[in-house]
This record gives C-alpha cells, structure tokens and sequence, in this order.
C-alpha cells in the first residue's frame, strides 16, 4: 500500500502543476494532416487555451470547445500520463514530460496523433 500512496502523491502533485491556463506551443503530427487540417491547427494554435481544473479538461476556440474528464497517472519525476475521457467515456491516453522551461511536451494517440507542446498562458 506504501507504493501506491506515493505514487497516488506523485500524480496528485504533477496534477497541481497542471492546473491553470496553457496555450499551444506548437504541435507536430505523426503524419501529414494535409491543407486543410494544416490551416486549422495553424489557426488554433495562435487562439486556443486550454484549461486543467478540478479533474476536468477544458479547450477554448472559435470553433472548437471541449470539456472533459481527465486524470494524471503514473507520475515519476517529471514524467507523467493523462487519460481524457471524451464524451462517450473513451479514455484517450497521451504521455507527458514538464521540461526545464516549464512547459509540457504531449505525446498524443488519439485522435490528433503526434508530439505537442503546452505553455502556460501569462
């Protein structure tokens, strides 16, 4: 039981750290999105925020607003994983790091596959 306290401490503290306002510091896809997806996420990137609080996951655009069930798990270090449930309750699994500067390098699977990053808004 000790284990699992700490690491339950470790994923409480990494989510403590996330809570607040991040925008998109960039995003890479996995594969090429083509023109049009291309132009959105361009256009997203520039004006959307996303938001941790209270266990719920929240992104803002024109366009574009989710708002969604998420916990942090298997935190180590600054290493740590984020299960987002959508709206039919599938989770969606993306790996994390916090890197020096702070902000949060996301490895997402679904459904935008690729490597992103988040920075806390000002």
């Amino acid at each position: 039981a000790a284990s699992g306290d700490a690491a339950n401490v470790e994923n409480r503290e990494i989510d403590a750290r996330l809570q607040g306002a991040w925008r998109i510091g960039g995003f890479t896809p996995d594969e090429p999105l083509g023109p049009v997806l291309d132009e959105m996420l361009a256009f997203h990137e520039k004006v959307m925020v996303v938001h941790f609080e209270n266990g719920r996951i929240r992104a803002d655009s024109p366009g574009i607003f989710f708002d969604r069930r998420y916990e942090v798990v298997n935190a180590t270090g600054e290493r740590f994983q984020i299960i987002a449930y959508d709206d039919t309750g599938t989770p969606q699994l993306s790996y994390c790091d916090f890197e020096p500067d702070g902000s949060v390098r996301v490895w997402m699977t679904s459904p935008w596959r690729g490597v992103g990053t988040l920075v806390r808004t000002q």
